[in-house]
C-alpha cells in the first residue's frame, strides 16, 4: 500500500504554521505519512511538479490524500484558494477525505463552524489531536491501524503533544484582530423602497425630495458611545430615528447654526442617489461636552438582504486652528515689516526712527532679521517707548534723536536676551494650532516665526502673530 498523503491548505502567508505541521507529521510518523504542502521549496514535502497546471497538480493531491488540514489563521485574509481545495478534497466522487481544522486564533470558517475543530492555542486540544493522531486506528480513512506504535499513555505521546503546542505558539497569530471607531460613529439606514421615490422624481426635484426623504425616513441601525455622548445620550435604540437627534440638539442649541445638519442631509441625499457628496465644514456643537465635530459621510453601501442603504458617518473634531496651516494665514517674508540687521549695525538703527515707523503703520513690535533672513531677535515698542521716557526723565533731551538700539542694550543689557527670547518657530507643515501651542510654551511669546522645519536658525518665510491666532479663534 503506498503511503497516505496529507494535504496542508494554507495561506502562503503562514507558511510558518505549515511548516510545523508538516515537521509533527513527519518526524512522529517517521516519514511513513507524506505531505502535500506547496510553500515548501525543500524536500521535505510533496509539492507541485514545476511545469504542470498548479490547479490540476492540487486536484490530484486533493484526489489521493486521505486528510486535508486547513491552517485558518485570521478573517482578513482571502480564504476563497482554501475553501476550494477543502471542496475539491470533499467532492462526493473522490475518495474519503477527512477535513481537520487547526484553528489560530478566535474565527473559524463559516463553512466549518458546526465541526469539531483543533485550538492551536489549547493546550488541551492539541493533546487531543496529537493523541488521536498518533495512536488511533482509523484516524485516516483507508488507513485501519495507529500511525505509530505508541500507546495512549505513552510519554513520548505526551512529549509530542507539547513540542507541537509550543511550536505553534511560536508562529501563530499573537492578536486578534480588532478595529474600532477613531471618531463618533453613527450608522445610519434607510430602506431601499422609500429611495425608490428619487428614481419616481423629476430630476429638478431629485434634490429637495431627497433631503425630505432623509430627514423623515433615516433611521440610526448602529452606533459607538462616543455618537451617544455628542447627543447626551446613554445609549442609541436601533431605529432610532435621525429627526429625534436634530431635535434634541436644536432644543438645546435653539440659537445657534444648523449648517451641520444641512450638510450631514446633503451628503446622505447625494450619495443615496450614487452621487459623490461635498463635504462643507459646518461644525456641530456636542450636547455633553459643547465641543465642536463636523459630520462626515464617509461609506455608503447597499444590502440588499434588507433592502436598504447605510451610510458610515463620523463626526470629526474640528478647531478652526488645528484645521488652519500656517502658511495660509502667516505674513509672508516678502509682505512683513521687518528690519534687516547688518553686522555691529546696532549703533545705526535710531530708536526714534523705529517708533515714528511703528507708529506709521500700526505696528507695536518690529522683527530684525541678518542678511540671509534669519531671525535676531524681536523688538517691542513698549520697551523702546520706556526707554526713550527714562531719558527723558534724566533731562537727556539734545540726544534723543541719537539714541540706538546700542544705547539701549548697553543701559539695559537684559533688554536683548528678552528679545532674543520672545520668540517662537515652527515649520511649514504645522497648522495654527502648533503655532499657538509654541507660542504658549514661550513665556512673554506674541509671535511665532515659520521656517522650513521650524529651526529658529534656517531663513524666516512667514510670521503669525497673536492677532493673527486670536481672529482665526474667535470665527
Amino acid at each position: 500500500m503506498n503511503s497516505p498523503l496529507i494535504f496542508i491548505s494554507h495561506k502562503h502567508s503562514d507558511r510558518a504554521i505549515a511548516n510545523v505541521v508538516r515537521s509533527f507529521v513527519t518526524e512522529r510518523t517517521s516519514s511513513k505519512v507524506k505531505v502535500f504542502q506547496s510553500s515548501e521549496s525543500g524536500t521535505q514535502a510533496v509539492t507541485p511538479e514545476i511545469g504542470r497546471t498548479l490547479n490540476d497538480e492540487l486536484r490530484r493531491a486533493l484526489w489521493e490524500c486521505k486528510a486535508v488540514i486547513l491552517v485558518y489563521t485570521t478573517p482578513d485574509q482571502d480564504w476563497g484558494y482554501c475553501m476550494w481545495e477543502c471542496g475539491v478534497a470533499t467532492n462526493p466522487a473522490s475518495p474519503d477525505t477527512r477535513i481537520i481544522v487547526l484553528q489560530c486564533s478566535d474565527s473559524v470558517p463559516a463553512l466549518f463552524s458546526g465541526q469539531v475543530r483543533v485550538n492551536a492555542r489549547d493546550k488541551i486540544a492539541i493533546k487531543q489531536f496529537t493523541t488521536q493522531f498518533l495512536t488511533s486506528p482509523g484516524f485516516l480513512p483507508g488507513v485501519n491501524d495507529p500511525l505509530t506504535g505508541y500507546e495512549r499513555n505513552d510519554p513520548q505521546v505526551e512529549s509530542a503533544s507539547n513540542k507541537l503546542f509550543d511550536d505553534l505558539q511560536a508562529v501563530i497569530p499573537k492578536e486578534p484582530i480588532a478595529e474600532w471607531p477613531t471618531k463618533p460613529f453613527l450608522q445610519l439606514q434607510l430602506l431601499q423602497s422609500v429611495l425608490k421615490q428619487l428614481g419616481d422624481a423629476a430630476p429638478e426635484a431629485r434634490t429637495d425630495l431627497a433631503r425630505d426623504i432623509v430627514l423623515s425616513h433615516a433611521v440610526v441601525s448602529k452606533s459607538d458611545s462616543k455618537a451617544h455622548a455628542l447627543f447626551n445620550m446613554a445609549g442609541l435604540e436601533e431605529g432610532e430615528k435621525l429627526q429625534t437627534l436634530i431635535g434634541l440638539w436644536r432644543e438645546r442649541y435653539p440659537k445657534c447654526s444648523d449648517d451641520w445638519v444641512d450638510s450631514l442631509v446633503d451628503q446622505v441625499a447625494k450619495a443615496a442617489q450614487r452621487q459623490l457628496p461635498a463635504l462643507r465644514w459646518s461644525a456641530m456643537q456636542a450636547l455633553d461636552d459643547g465641543q465642536l465635530h463636523v459630520p462626515v459621510l464617509t461609506l455608503a453601501r447597499r444590502l440588499p438582504s434588507i433592502s436598504a442603504f447605510q451610510f458610515d458617518v463620523y463626526f470629526c473634531p474640528f478647531n478652526l486652528l488645528d484645521a488652519t496651516p500656517v502658511i495660509s494665514r502667516m505674513v509672508r517674508r516678502s509682505d512683513m515689516f521687518c528690519k534687516v540687521l547688518e553686522p555691529e549695525g546696532e549703533a545705526k538703527v535710531r530708536i526714534l526712527e523705529i517708533i515714528q515707523e511703528l507708529s506709521k503703520n500700526g505696528y507695536t513690535r518690529v522683527p530684525f532679521v541678518s542678511p540671509e533672513d534669519q531671525l535676531i531677535y524681536i523688538a517691542h515698542r513698549s520697551m523702546l517707548d520706556q526707554f526713550v521716557a527714562s531719558q527723558v526723565s534724566k533731562g537727556n533731551f539734545s540726544n534723543l534723536e541719537k539714541l540706538t538700539l546700542s544705547d539701549l542694550f548697553s543701559e539695559q543689557p537684559k533688554l536683548r536676551e528678552m528679545f532674543e527670547k520672545t520668540s517662537a518657530f515652527v515649520g511649514t507643515q504645522a497648522t495654527l494650532g502648533e503655532a499657538k501651542l509654541a507660542m504658549n510654551k514661550t513665556p512673554q511669546c506674541y509671535d511665532v516665526f515659520v521656517t522650513d522645519t521650524g529651526k529658529p536658525n534656517e531663513p524666516l518665510l512667514g510670521w503669525i502673530t497673536d492677532i493673527i491666532i486670536a481672529e482665526t479663534e474667535s470665527v
